[in-house]
This record gives C-alpha cells, structure tokens and sequence, in this order.
C-alpha cells in the first residue's frame, strides 16, 4: 500500500510542477486517502500501555 501512495506522491509532485494549484492537489488527496483503510479500533498498535494494560 505505501508503494501506492509513494507513486501518488510523485503523481502530484509532477501535477505541481506542471502547475497545479492547492485544489487540485487537495482534489488528489481527497481521492487517494479514500482508497487508506480505515482506522482499526482495537489493539494498542501505536498507543502507549496503560498502567492496566502493562
């Protein structure tokens, strides 16, 4: 998945260069962070323990 988006962010860097405004940049990231899974809402990946999880 990161490969996919490292390929979108040098989509827009050309898109930039090309002389793409903010909007349609934000346009491409709109688009692309739908395709990013959502956000799981169990386990502590990323979280610090807590004193009763420790």
């Amino acid at each position: 998945m990161l490969d996919d988006f490292g390929a979108v962010l040098q989509g827009m860097t050309v898109q930039a260069q090309d002389g793409a405004d903010e909007a349609e940049l934000l346009g491409i990231v709109e688009v692309a962070m739908r395709a990013w899974p959502a956000r799981s809402t169990g386990g502590t990946r990323g979280r610090r323990p807590t004193a009763s999880s420790a």
